[in-house]
């Protein structure tokens, strides 16, 4: 696996850990639709919400400079497929963001969780 592989790896492992931490059931990871993917779909106080994580190896990565455009339009369609196929009303679901950065030199990681981002 090669190192970006890796540290994506790692990153989802640290936001299934903080979403079990914050009282969220995962449901499922990396949900694939065609070329679309949703990294994580957990469930909270009767809501589904579907994540996207970014791992970063700095503290830099705002969360604008995440997602493009177009990543947000494919996670939209992933979603939407996603209630459709479970018979979800799409107005019960968001899209959430998960920004994973690690401290090259520490390896200690900082989470920020951004509802609501796609």
């Amino acid at each position: 696996m090669d190192k970006r592989k890796a540290l994506g790896q790692y990153g989802e492992n640290l936001a299934k850990e903080y979403l079990t931490q914050h009282d969220y059931q995962l449901i499922t990871a990396n949900y694939r639709v065609g070329h679309k993917e949703l990294d994580l779909i957990a469930s909270r106080r009767g809501k589904t919400i579907f994540f996207e994580v970014k791992t970063r190896r700095s503290e830099t990565a705002a969360p604008e400079d995440c997602l493009t455009r177009r990543q947000v339009r494919r996670l939209q369609s992933a979603r939407q497929a996603y209630c459709y196929k479970n018979h979800l009303n799409f107005e019960t679901v968001q899209g959430d963001l998960l920004i994973i950065a690690i401290e090259p030199q520490t390896a200690a990681a900082q989470i920020k969780h951004y509802a609501r981002a796609f």
